[in-house]
C-alpha cells in the first residue's frame, strides 16, 4: 500500500437523520487505490474511519470500490495466464493452465 494519506471525508448538509457522506476526488481517488491493491471493503471503511456501510450503501463509493476491484482482478487474472501460457518451466506452466482452467472451467 502506498503512503498516501487518508483525506478526511466531508459531509453532505443534513436535514437530519444519518450523515450522507460526500464523494470528494481525493476519497475517490484513496477508495480505488485500496481497490485495486486488493483491500477489502471492511479495510477501506476502517481506514476511513467509517462503518462499511457507508461504502457499500453509497451509490458513489460503490461504484468506484468495484470498478478498482474488478480492474484487481483484471490485472491478476491476465498475469496469471500469462505465466501459464508463457512459463519457461514446463511443469509450472502446466501447473498454472490447470488451476486456471480449474477456476474458469469449474
Amino acid at each position: 500500500m502506498t503512503n498516501q494519506s487518508i483525506p478526511p471525508i466531508p459531509l453532505k448538509p443534513s436535514t437530519g437523520g444519518r450523515p450522507a457522506y460526500q464523494i470528494t476526488p481525493e476519497i475517490e481517488a484513496f477508495i480505488y487505490g485500496r481497490a485495486r491493491e486488493s483491500c477489502s471493503i471492511r479495510a477501506v471503511a476502517l481506514a476511513l474511519g467509517v462503518n462499511e456501510d457507508v461504502i457499500t450503501d453509497n451509490i458513489d463509493f460503490s461504484r468506484v470500490y468495484k470498478k478498482g476491484r474488478a480492474e484487481y482482478l483484471i490485472e491478476l487474472h491476465k498475469g496469471q495466464y500469462n505465466a501459464a501460457m508463457h512459463s519457461s518451466n514446463e511443469m509450472v506452466g502446466l501447473t498454472a493452465k490447470i488451476w486456471l482452467g480449474k477456476q474458469d472451467l469449474g
